[in-house]
């Protein structure tokens, strides 16, 4: 749950503003103010999870689409939101050759039948009771530091940054172990 999520990066980052927010509130109240941070912190961690399925551990999805009389088939047309678009083939599960245009994909045949197989965003977390959806080997607690990583470069402690950083580099690369071929990079902030 994101709740859960926020609760640990505001531990981790000694907000306590925010714990005791979490800790007070019931899920029906309204009456209780947010603290500032608490939207800052719902922020992050769609970016972080956003940033782990685009660079390190995509969410993959098949779908059924048929292309239109263009050879056309919208990225509006699929369930999820597009990161990329890993393969296109026939019902025959026969890889056909497709085009990636800006928000479309181009096949060769009008009006035929494709399993389009492409990784997707998660839906965005906005309310502190929707639940966490992560790809398989990435745990809460990476998602948390590479939160709290951004938390404090936007406060401008980049020594404080470097240690969650590094942190969170090493809990993906625990995660993953299981897939040798995964190589975590700089993210590059300077």
């Amino acid at each position: 749950m994101l709740k859960d999520l926020i609760y640990l990066a505001s531990f981790y980052l000694n907000l306590d503003d925010v714990s005791d927010y979490l800790t007070n509130i019931e899920d029906d109240d309204a009456t209780i103010e947010a603290p500032a941070d608490v939207s800052v912190l719902i922020n992050l961690a769609n970016l972080s999870i956003r940033r782990i399925v685009k660079d390190y551990r995509p969410i993959y999805r098949e779908e059924f689409k048929r292309s239109d009389e263009n050879c056309i088939i919208p990225f509006s047309g699929l369930s999820k939101e597009v990161c990329t678009i890993k393969n296109v083939a026939t019902l025959d599960r026969l890889p056909v050759t497709f085009r990636i245009l800006e928000n479309n994909i181009k096949v060769g045949v009008p009006f035929g039948d494709y399993l389009v197989k492409y990784s997707y965003y998660p839906s965005e977390l906005t309310d502190l009771s929707d639940s966490l959806v992560l790809p398989d080997g990435v745990s809460q607690e990476a998602v948390c530091f590479s939160m709290c990583c951004d938390y404090l470069t936007i406060k401008r402690l980049y020594d404080d940054a470097d240690v969650f950083e590094s942190k969170f580099k090493e809990s993906l690369v625990r995660g993953l172990k299981a897939n040798k071929d995964v190589k975590v990079a700089s993210r590059g902030w300077f």
